[in-house]
């Protein structure tokens, strides 16, 4: 006769068997799972850090391209046959990244594409089995040739130029800045404003020591409408801007200001306008005024009225857009290296009389400078469109 009891634990002992199993079993699972979840964790993570890593390559490679040395800055890239290396093997966070630039086929104004690699751990090219991430990026830069030395855009330009016979107001461009073709010392848009009524600049300028404006250009002629020459549409084909349209004019405001180191309210004091070598974008939107022995560098913007007093000096591009009124006072012997453009905007429509009142005396000089002017717009370098290729 069988014994019950025997049976009941010889079937006790196989579910017990079967239970360890099955929790063994559900232990090693979850063992996998758990391992499984910590690699995919990790290589998230790392995907998201290779992200950032090429993309601090695209925001390096852009500044390299504001900085003119023939070979990385934007336009000689823009130019080039094929690719240039911008940056190789650069390190960041734990890895590096590496990016090449190339002119963008057919763009006008001209773009360029980056294409920056990074790579965890780092390397150029990245090894095998590194984690990797590409980002592609095209940038344009604003190039904008200047009409002349001094520019004022739209009808009845005004100007009135000082008495000093030391003065000087020069549309050659200087022996130290480069040899590129001299510029009317002041460019207008309109046959009235350059000659030759009572009110014209070409007048002005016949009664304020005529010997201190001197430029080369078309044999010494020291005004002229740059539009009716056609000066304007072939700065527009080259920049894209047409300085005779007051949305375009709007546009390239909004341009500078977003590449801007600052933005400051009207009546700003202690603005640092930057320095030769270590240039400043600066946008003020008022009324502005300078005054003593400032100095700066760079491109400044004054959507006000600008008033400049005593030794202050400038190298780089002025441009007063918005009241259009720009004006110097008392004596002083400073310099502005570069150019200047004045012109009357509001809700993207240009108005009449742009105002540059230089009737203060001593020997201050407006000089033409093709360095100063290509070293400020090399700085407006901005990115147009992105994306991420796996």
């Amino acid at each position: 006769m069988k014994n019950p009891l025997k049976d009941s634990q010889g079937m006790a002992l196989v579910v017990a068997v079967l239970i360890t199993a099955i929790l063994l079993a559900i232990s090693g699972a979850s063992l996998f799972f758990s391992q499984l979840d910590l690699k995919i964790t990790s290589n998230q993570k790392n995907s998201v850090r290779t992200f950032y890593t090429a993309e601090a390559g695209i925001s390096h490679a852009m500044k390299t391209l504001t900085v003119i040395n023939g070979s990385t800055d934007f336009q000689t890239v823009s130019t080039a046959e094929g690719s240039t290396p911008l940056l190789s093997n650069s390190a960041f966070a734990g890895g590096s990244y590496s990016v090449v630039g190339e002119p963008v086929a057919g763009s006008s104004p001209k773009r360029v594409k980056l294409t920056s690699t990074g790579c965890l751990p780092g390397g150029n090219p990245c090894p095998s089995g590194n984690s990797k991430a590409v980002i592609e990026a095209q940038v344009d830069n604003v190039n904008l040739p200047l009409p002349g030395t001094i520019t004022l855009i739209g009808n009845s330009a005004n100007f009135t130029g000082g008495t000093s016979n030391k003065k000087t107001l020069s549309g050659n461009d200087n022996p130290l800045c480069g040899s590129t073709p001299s510029l009317p010392v002041i460019a207008v848009t309109d046959a009235a404003s350059k000659c030759c009524g009572p009110a014209s600049v070409q007048t002005a300028i016949n009664s304020s020591k005529p010997s201190t404006y001197v430029t080369s250009y078309a044999g010494g002629t020291q005004t002229d409408d740059v539009k009716a020459s056609g000066a304007i549409d072939n700065i527009k084909s080259q920049s894209g801007f047409d300085l005779t349209n007051g949305n375009d004019l709007t546009v390239l405001v909004s341009k500078i200001q977003k590449n801007a180191d600052s933005v400051v309210a009207g009546g700003a004091t202690g603005v640092d306008l930057g320095s030769v070598g270590n240039e400043k974008v600066v946008v003020v939107n008022g009324d502005f005024v300078v005054s003593g022995n400032t100095s700066g560098a760079g491109i400044l913007v004054v959507k006000g009225k600008l008033t400049y007093n005593g030794n202050v000096s400038y190298t780089g591009v002025i441009l007063v857009i918005g009241s259009g009124v720009m004006q110097r006072n008392g004596g002083g012997n400073g310099t502005i290296s570069g150019g200047i453009i004045v012109a009357k905007v509001a809700g993207g429509v240009i108005g009449s009389g742009p105002i540059l009142d230089t009737s203060g005396g001593g020997d201050s000089t407006v000089q033409y400078c093709s360095s100063a002017v290509n070293k400020a717009f090399a700085k407006l370098v901005e990115m147009l469109a992105w994306k991420q290729n796996f």
